[in-house]
């Protein structure tokens, strides 16, 4: 992948010196992709006090010892490019999608999270929140080939739980009803589509290969593979037509 990447530079003049600053740090002084992400991430979030180095020491470290990480950021990047029409290389998200960089940090405050370093995954996430106007809590698992597109206003509680192949678009929310403790947020089985505006709540899952149309909220289970819409929303139809590319 990492190959494919630097192929989309192979013809590549820099137009202005900001241009110029920003691929060679992306690309072409970047050894892997993993490097690559790092940097990006570590610019991202970065302060005056939370400086770009330290970002990036710490980010490289994580990716060395995670092959979890490794792996679910070439499966986000491959589900981007083959589920988003707008999406034509594979390095724009690398480089632009803010959906894609917030989820990249939620997996990292989640992989400090599952490690007991609390303090880190808790900066993690309060700098997504800042940069990405995103806000999934770091314990919440996300399954592989994840695309949150935009990625604006998305809102995902503690205990949560989202499989693979999950597409959802912005201003998405996987919340409490407030009426119980303990498991309380929505679990989103495998090949879930979420329209932008919908607010799933509760302890309540959403079945394999389902779709939640725009603007619906959900506050009951939802078999498999249906489409479900309105508020409340009920069952419409199946589900196989809303989930194509792009829709």
């Amino acid at each position: 992948m990492w190959d494919r990447i630097k192929a989309d530079f192979s013809n590549w003049e820099a137009k202005n010196p900001i241009e110029n600053t920003f691929i060679n740090n992306c690309i072409f002084n970047a050894d892997s992709l993993y490097e690559s992400v790092a940097f990006v991430l570590s610019n991202k979030i970065s302060t005056h006090l939370l400086i770009v180095q330290d970002w990036i020491q710490l980010f490289n470290k994580a990716y060395n010892n995670s092959d979890y990480l490794r792996t679910s950021l070439e499966q986000d990047l491959q589900a981007i490019l083959d589920r988003d029409f707008a999406c034509t290389r594979i390095s724009d998200p690398l480089l632009h999608y803010n959906g894609f960089h917030g989820l990249q940090l939620q997996r990292l405050a989640n992989y400090f999270f599952k490690n007991g370093i609390y303090a880190t995954s808790s900066l993690i996430h309060d700098r997504m929140i800042s940069c990405c106007s995103m806000d999934i809590h770091p314990a919440v698992p996300v399954g592989l080939g994840t695309v949150i597109d935009h990625g604006i206003g998305v809102v995902i509680g503690e205990t949560a739980r989202i499989g693979n192949n999950v597409f959802m678009y912005h201003n998405v929310t996987l919340g409490s009803n407030g009426t119980i403790g303990g498991d309380r947020h929505p679990t989103i089985e495998d090949d879930v589509l979420l329209g932008s505006n919908t607010s799933i709540l509760g302890n309540i899952t959403i079945g394999k290969g389902s779709a939640v149309a725009a603007g619906s909220i959900v506050t009951k289970s939802v078999p498999p593979e249906v489409l479900v819409a309105g508020n409340p929303a009920k069952e419409i139809g199946p589900a196989k037509e809303f989930q194509k590319k792009g829709h």
